[in-house]
């Protein structure tokens, strides 16, 4: 514990200066986010994956505040454009840390967004797989949607260190608690990044307020529990308002096109979440667009390709 914690404060060393100057600013709000600077750094390589099914991957490692964060970098097996390979980045949902890989998890995705012509760019975030650092204890670690959109954004501002990456061409998947993340990132990249995001792909996104987005899914596991960290956070948070911790606050932000799907059996991420999204997005001003799949499940299992074809066309268009 001592360990994540101290991760945990290094990590929010930046985040932490740029409050300072905003008093009243918690460092895990929204404004906090949005007034954050990510250095352009090297993306090291780590290990070369072997060469299957028409593409080439490897794994690359970066710093996120206090912690070496890994990567998968998958993209077809061949010599690239002249500018570069369209990039996807690729923020996935939850899964136990200690059993994702980044190797592993998420393959199916970025193996086929890879053979169709795409660079992409699968960040592991803190605390999963062989990454460094994690999640604090307690309340702490209800921030989860900051800390993890840091770790995105950290390798986004350095998509110019790999050279396969036309970083004009960036795209956007996330899945589940990946689309939280993505409109996160979605809401503060335009002013902070270095690169161009054109489009995202929200599947199943995790898309109500704080902190419902995160006690939700732990009331499903341990509702006492749940409603011990509710009356803590309420201590913790006593004076900020509450959505400013919330990108749905926020939308008005995102000013590029979005493709929205969910399967209307979802036993993790309610359906009606996505169409309450949509109402949002659209009061918004945003261009979005909505795709239901009637019996599907939170993975879209049944039209998966059919839903990631529906993508790159999109993307490409």
């Amino acid at each position: 514990m001592r360990v994540n914690l101290f991760v945990f404060f290094v990590a929010l060393l930046p985040v932490m200066r740029a409050a300072a100057e905003m008093p009243g600013v918690h460092p895990d709000s929204m404004e906090a986010f949005f007034a954050a600077k990510y250095r352009p750094q090297t993306v090291k390589n780590v290990k070369t994956l072997a060469t299957e099914k028409g593409t080439r991957a490897r794994i690359v490692a970066y710093r996120s505040g206090g912690a070496m964060v890994r990567a998968l970098v998958e993209m077809p097996d061949k010599s690239p454009p002249a500018r570069g390979w369209p990039v996807i980045l690729v923020a996935h949902g939850y899964i136990p840390p200690s059993s994702y890989t980044t190797e592993g998890s998420y393959r199916l995705v970025t193996r086929y967004y890879a053979k169709g012509g795409f660079l992409v760019v699968k960040p592991d975030y803190r605390g999963h797989g062989n990454s460094e650092g994690g999640l604090p204890g307690g309340v702490e670690g209800l921030f989860r949607g900051a800390l993890y959109a840091r770790d995105v954004m950290n390798i986004l501002a350095s998509l110019g260190s790999i050279p396969e990456a036309d970083t004009d061409n960036v795209f956007f998947y996330g899945h589940s608690m990946g689309g939280e993340i993505a409109l996160w990132v979605l809401e503060a990249a335009e002013n902070i990044l270095p690169v161009k995001i054109k489009a995202a792909t929200l599947w199943a996104a995790v898309s109500k307020p704080f902190p419902e987005s995160v006690l939700y899914f732990r009331a499903k596991r341990n509702s006492a529990l749940a409603e011990r960290l509710k009356a803590e956070l309420q201590t913790e948070l006593a004076g900020y308002d509450l959505a400013s911790f919330t990108p749905l606050s926020y939308l008005s932000r995102i000013t590029v096109p979005l493709l929205v799907h969910h399967g209307t059996s979802d036993a993790s991420v309610p359906f009606s979440w996505s169409v309450e999204l949509m109402d949002k997005l659209k009061a918004a001003g945003l261009k979005a667009e909505f795709y239901r799949y009637p019996g599907e499940n939170h993975n879209i299992s049944k039209s998966f390709y059919r839903v990631m074809d529906r993508d790159m066309a999109f993307f490409l268009n």
